[in-house]
């Protein structure tokens, strides 16, 4: 990741979740475009939490393991859990051209909306515009609220 791009990161992550801005910081990215960021929140002060960040399930999933070990224990030992690895190769075999960096294979249909959590509902997708549509969404789906019928998307 670079300076520019974890700034970007952030920018998506404090806008698409606003009830933990100024709690994560942005440190990596996957393919599915999902964020590893640092939670001030849990751990040590030094030495915080990880939290995975995903625009797609509208979830930030709590890794409990700080960052000191995220790198070369968690990602090697719990490498599917955490990259995701054979959803990855599944994708991989039905779709070979290579991810360039700026790009993240996002759902077509967010899994907060109903999508599937399956390969024929991915696409090969620009990372910054994944995060602002699936932000929007996100908001507006927590704004009608758990159960309730969404009558409109505004991506104005």
């Amino acid at each position: 990741m670079t300076k520019a791009s974890a700034t970007a990161g952030q920018a998506w992550v404090d806008a698409a979740f606003p009830e933990f801005r100024g709690r994560f910081e942005v440190f990596g990215f996957d393919w599915l475009g999902r964020q590893f960021a640092t939670d001030r929140a849990r751990g040590e002060a030094l030495d915080p939490e990880v939290m995975i960040v995903e625009a797609g399930t509208g979830e930030a999933l709590e890794v409990p393991v700080p960052f000191s070990k995220f790198h070369d224990e968690e990602l090697v030992d719990y490498s599917e859990e955490a990259l995701a690895v054979s959803f990855y190769l599944q994708w991989q075999s039905q779709t070979p051209s290579p991810l360039e960096f700026g790009q993240c294979v996002g759902y077509q249909v967010p899994l907060f909306l109903g999508g599937k959590d399956q390969v024929e509902n991915l696409e090969l997708m620009d990372i910054e515009i994944y995060w602002d549509i699936m932000g929007r969404l996100r908001a507006q789906a927590r704004e009608a609220g758990l159960g309730n019928a969404i009558a409109g998307i505004d991506l104005s």
